[in-house]
Formats: C-alpha cells, sequence, structure tokens
C-alpha cells in the first residue's frame, strides 16, 4: 500500500466515523475494446473522471467536502506555492495542478468544501476551521 493510500484509507475511516461519507474517486482512463454493428472492434478509451477531480469526494453533516491528499506536507506546500513549488517537473505535472486549482475554486464556489491534507489530523483541523465539525473541548 503506498503513503496516499494509506492517508486515504484513515480520512475514510475517520470521515465514516464522524458520520459521513466518503469515496475514493477513481481517475485517468482506461481502454475498452467494443465490437460494432458491422462486426469490426475497436479500442475506445473510457475517461473516468474530469481532469482535476479531488482524490476523494463525499458529504459530512450535510457538506459537500472534496478531500485532495498529498503524501506529505512537502507536497502539500507545493501544491499551494505553484508555480514556484514545482520548478523542473514536467509539463503533465502542472497541467494536472492546474485542473486541481480550478475544481477546488468550482467546489468553493458552488458552496462545497474543499482541502489538500497530507493527514486526518489536517483535515479534521481545516473542517473544524470551516465549521463543518465542532470544536472539540478542552477537558
Amino acid at each position: 500500500m503506498g503513503v496516499e493510500q494509506g492517508i486515504e484509507n484513515a480520512i475514510k475511516q475517520f470521515v465514516i466515523c464522524k458520520g459521513g461519507f466518503i469515496t475514493k474517486v477513481q481517475s485517468g482512463s482506461v481502454m475498452k475494446a467494443y465490437t460494432n454493428t458491422q462486426g469490426i472492434t475497436r479500442q475506445c478509451k473510457i475517461k473516468l473522471a474530469e481532469a482535476g477531480t479531488p482524490d476523494m469526494m463525499g458529504v459530512l453533516n450535510g457538506h459537500f467536502i472534496g478531500v485532495e491528499v498529498k503524501k506529505n506536507d512537502k507536497e502539500v506546500q507545493k501544491w499551494l506555492a505553484y508555480p514556484n513549488g514545482l520548478r523542473g517537473k514536467p509539463v503533465k505535472f502542472d497541467k494536472r495542478v492546474d485542473a486541481q486549482k480550478e475544481a477546488s475554486k468550482q467546489i468553493r464556489s458552488a458552496g462545497g468544501f474543499f482541502a489538500i491534507v497530507s493527514s486526518v489530523d489536517e483535515l479534521e483541523e481545516d473542517l473544524i476551521s470551516v465549521g463543518i465539525l465542532p470544536a472539540q473541548s478542552e477537558a
């Protein structure tokens, strides 16, 4: 299991524990063969999700949540500091980050919640800061 997958699993358990629903969004594309009515078989590329779609999407306390998971805080900081933090990275990565940033703007402008995190603790802090989760009382 990769680092991001481990974080995603922990986030899923956290959101479920808080009474919410969240799922991993499959991105990229797959090739599928199909045969047309003339008996000709062709390969078809099927896109699984729009570019920029968050890694995870769900609902918590009546709020849509989109979560982009990065493997560590350094990756989060590069995303937030883009383009300065991405010097020397391939153009494909730049386009992906641009698409993610655009998706985050669209989600937020539609009233949803979007966060880039590298841990459950970061997600919890963000959810508390916007009022989706109540602040934990100091006992």
